[in-house]
Formats: structure tokens, C-alpha cells, sequence
């Protein structure tokens, strides 16, 4: 085969190559005036065997090259897949623990909440239990001290003992002094006043004076008059 069949054969395998580029070869160098050179069988096989090497070698680099870009984004895919899987694994245990926590907090506050509860209503009913035994011992003290002047009916302490009890100490204080004042000057007023008509000659004993029975009647119709007034009535 001579040179010039030999560039023809270069430059046809050169033609099928991607690109039509390779990297220049002895073949490339030769000029088609060398003349009547011929190459042997075997120089010219190991030309076109490199050529075609070349040209198949850059044929599949450019096939596998989107094949190998898809390949790589799947292993880094894989591989957070991977990682997140592993995260989640080893973080599902702690995920559990604190959702068991905040139902124990939960459970915690609401019983909490139910105590605090509980408790405020016992106070409540132990603060009414000591103020009604207050009331009631007031009652009776303050019964016992309108009892005690002498003066006014069981009917109108009964009335009052409430409204005595519900007193403070100091509206209780000028209360007792009003009461005590009121039978006093009552008894004044009846000691006072000469009875009239012929209950008050028979009353008296000769000395133009009352006797004690017509004191009394009359302190007893003022203290009467008086508890009508001040119970309202």
C-alpha cells in the first residue's frame, strides 16, 4: 500500500471519529508527495488498529459521560438517604423519650392544677367552718351582754342576734353603749313622769309617788315602744 492509500485510509477513519479530532499520529505528518512509498501489511494494520482505537475509546467516553454524571448524583442521592435513615434510626428512641416526658409533664401539671384546686376549695370551706364559729360565738356573746342590761325582750335580742354578731368589735362596742344608753334614759323618763287618773292614786302609796308595779308597766311600755322602733316594726 502506498502513502497516498495509506492517508486515505488515516483520513477515513479520521472522517467516522466524533468531532473528526484525534491526537496526530505518524500518519498525520505524511505529506501525499512522498510518491510511491508502500507500507506493509502489518505497518498499515497497526495504524488503522490505533486509529480505530482511539476513535472508539472517545466514541465511549462521550456515550458514558451523562451515565456516569446520572450515576454519581444517585450515589450522593443514596447516600443521604442513607445518612437520614441512620439519623433517624438513632434518633427515634430519643423522639420517643420526649414525648413520653411531655405527656408526664402533661399528666404532672394537670394534677397539679386538680391539688391546687382541691386544696383552695378545703381553705375556703375551712375559712366559712372558723368565720360561722366566730359568728356563732359572737352571737352568743353579744346575746348574753343585751341580756345581761336587763332591760330588753327576748323577742327583740332574738330578732337582732344576727345583725349584733355580724357587727365589728368597735360597731359592736357603740351598739352595747346605745342599747345600755336607751334603758337608762328610759328608766329616767318613768321615774320621772307622776302617773295620771285613778291607777295613779291607787298606785301611789300616799306620797304622790309611783309605786314599783306602776314603774314597771311603764318602763316595759317604753322598752316595748323602743324595740318596736329599733327592730323596724
Amino acid at each position: 500500500m502506498t502513502v497516498v492509500q495509506a492517508r486515505a485510509v488515516h483520513d477515513l477513519m479520521l472522517a467516522i471519529k466524533p468531532d473528526h479530532q484525534h491526537e496526530p499520529c505518524a500518519l498525520c505528518d505524511l505529506e501525499d508527495t512522498v510518491g510511491d512509498k508502500t507500507y506493509t501489511d502489518e505497518e498499515l494494520a497497526a495504524a488503522v488498529e490505533a486509529a480505530r482505537a482511539e476513535a472508539v475509546a472517545a466514541a465511549v467516553a462521550e456515550a458514558v459521560a451523562p451515565l456516569e454524571a446520572e450515576l454519581d448524583t444517585l450515589r450522593a442521592a443514596q447516600a443521604d438517604t442513607e445518612v437520614g435513615a441512620a439519623v433517624a434510626a438513632a434518633t427515634a428512641p430519643l423522639e420517643a423519650q420526649v414525648t413520653d416526658l411531655e405527656t408526664q409533664l402533661a399528666t404532672a401539671l394537670a394534677e397539679a392544677t386538680a391539688a391546687a384546686e382541691a386544696r383552695d376549695a378545703l381553705q375556703a370551706t375551712i375559712d366559712e367552718a372558723v368565720e360561722a364559729a366566730a359568728i356563732a360565738d359572737r352571737k352568743d356573746e353579744r346575746v348574753q351582754a343585751v341580756k345581761d342590761l336587763e332591760f330588753w325582750t327576748d323577742d327583740f335580742i332574738d330578732k337582732n342576734a344576727d345583725d349584733f354578731a355580724a357587727l365589728t368589735d368597735e360597731a359592736w362596742d357603740s351598739k352595747l353603749a346605745e342599747l345600755a344608753e336607751l334603758r337608762d334614759n328610759a328608766r329616767t323618763a318613768t321615774s320621772s313622769t307622776p302617773p295620771r287618773g285613778r291607777s295613779a292614786f291607787v298606785a301611789s302609796a300616799g306620797d304622790g309617788k309611783p309605786t314599783e308595779g306602776a314603774t314597771s308597766k311603764l318602763i316595759r311600755r317604753q322598752r316595748d315602744l323602743m324595740n318596736s322602733a329599733l327592730s323596724g316594726n
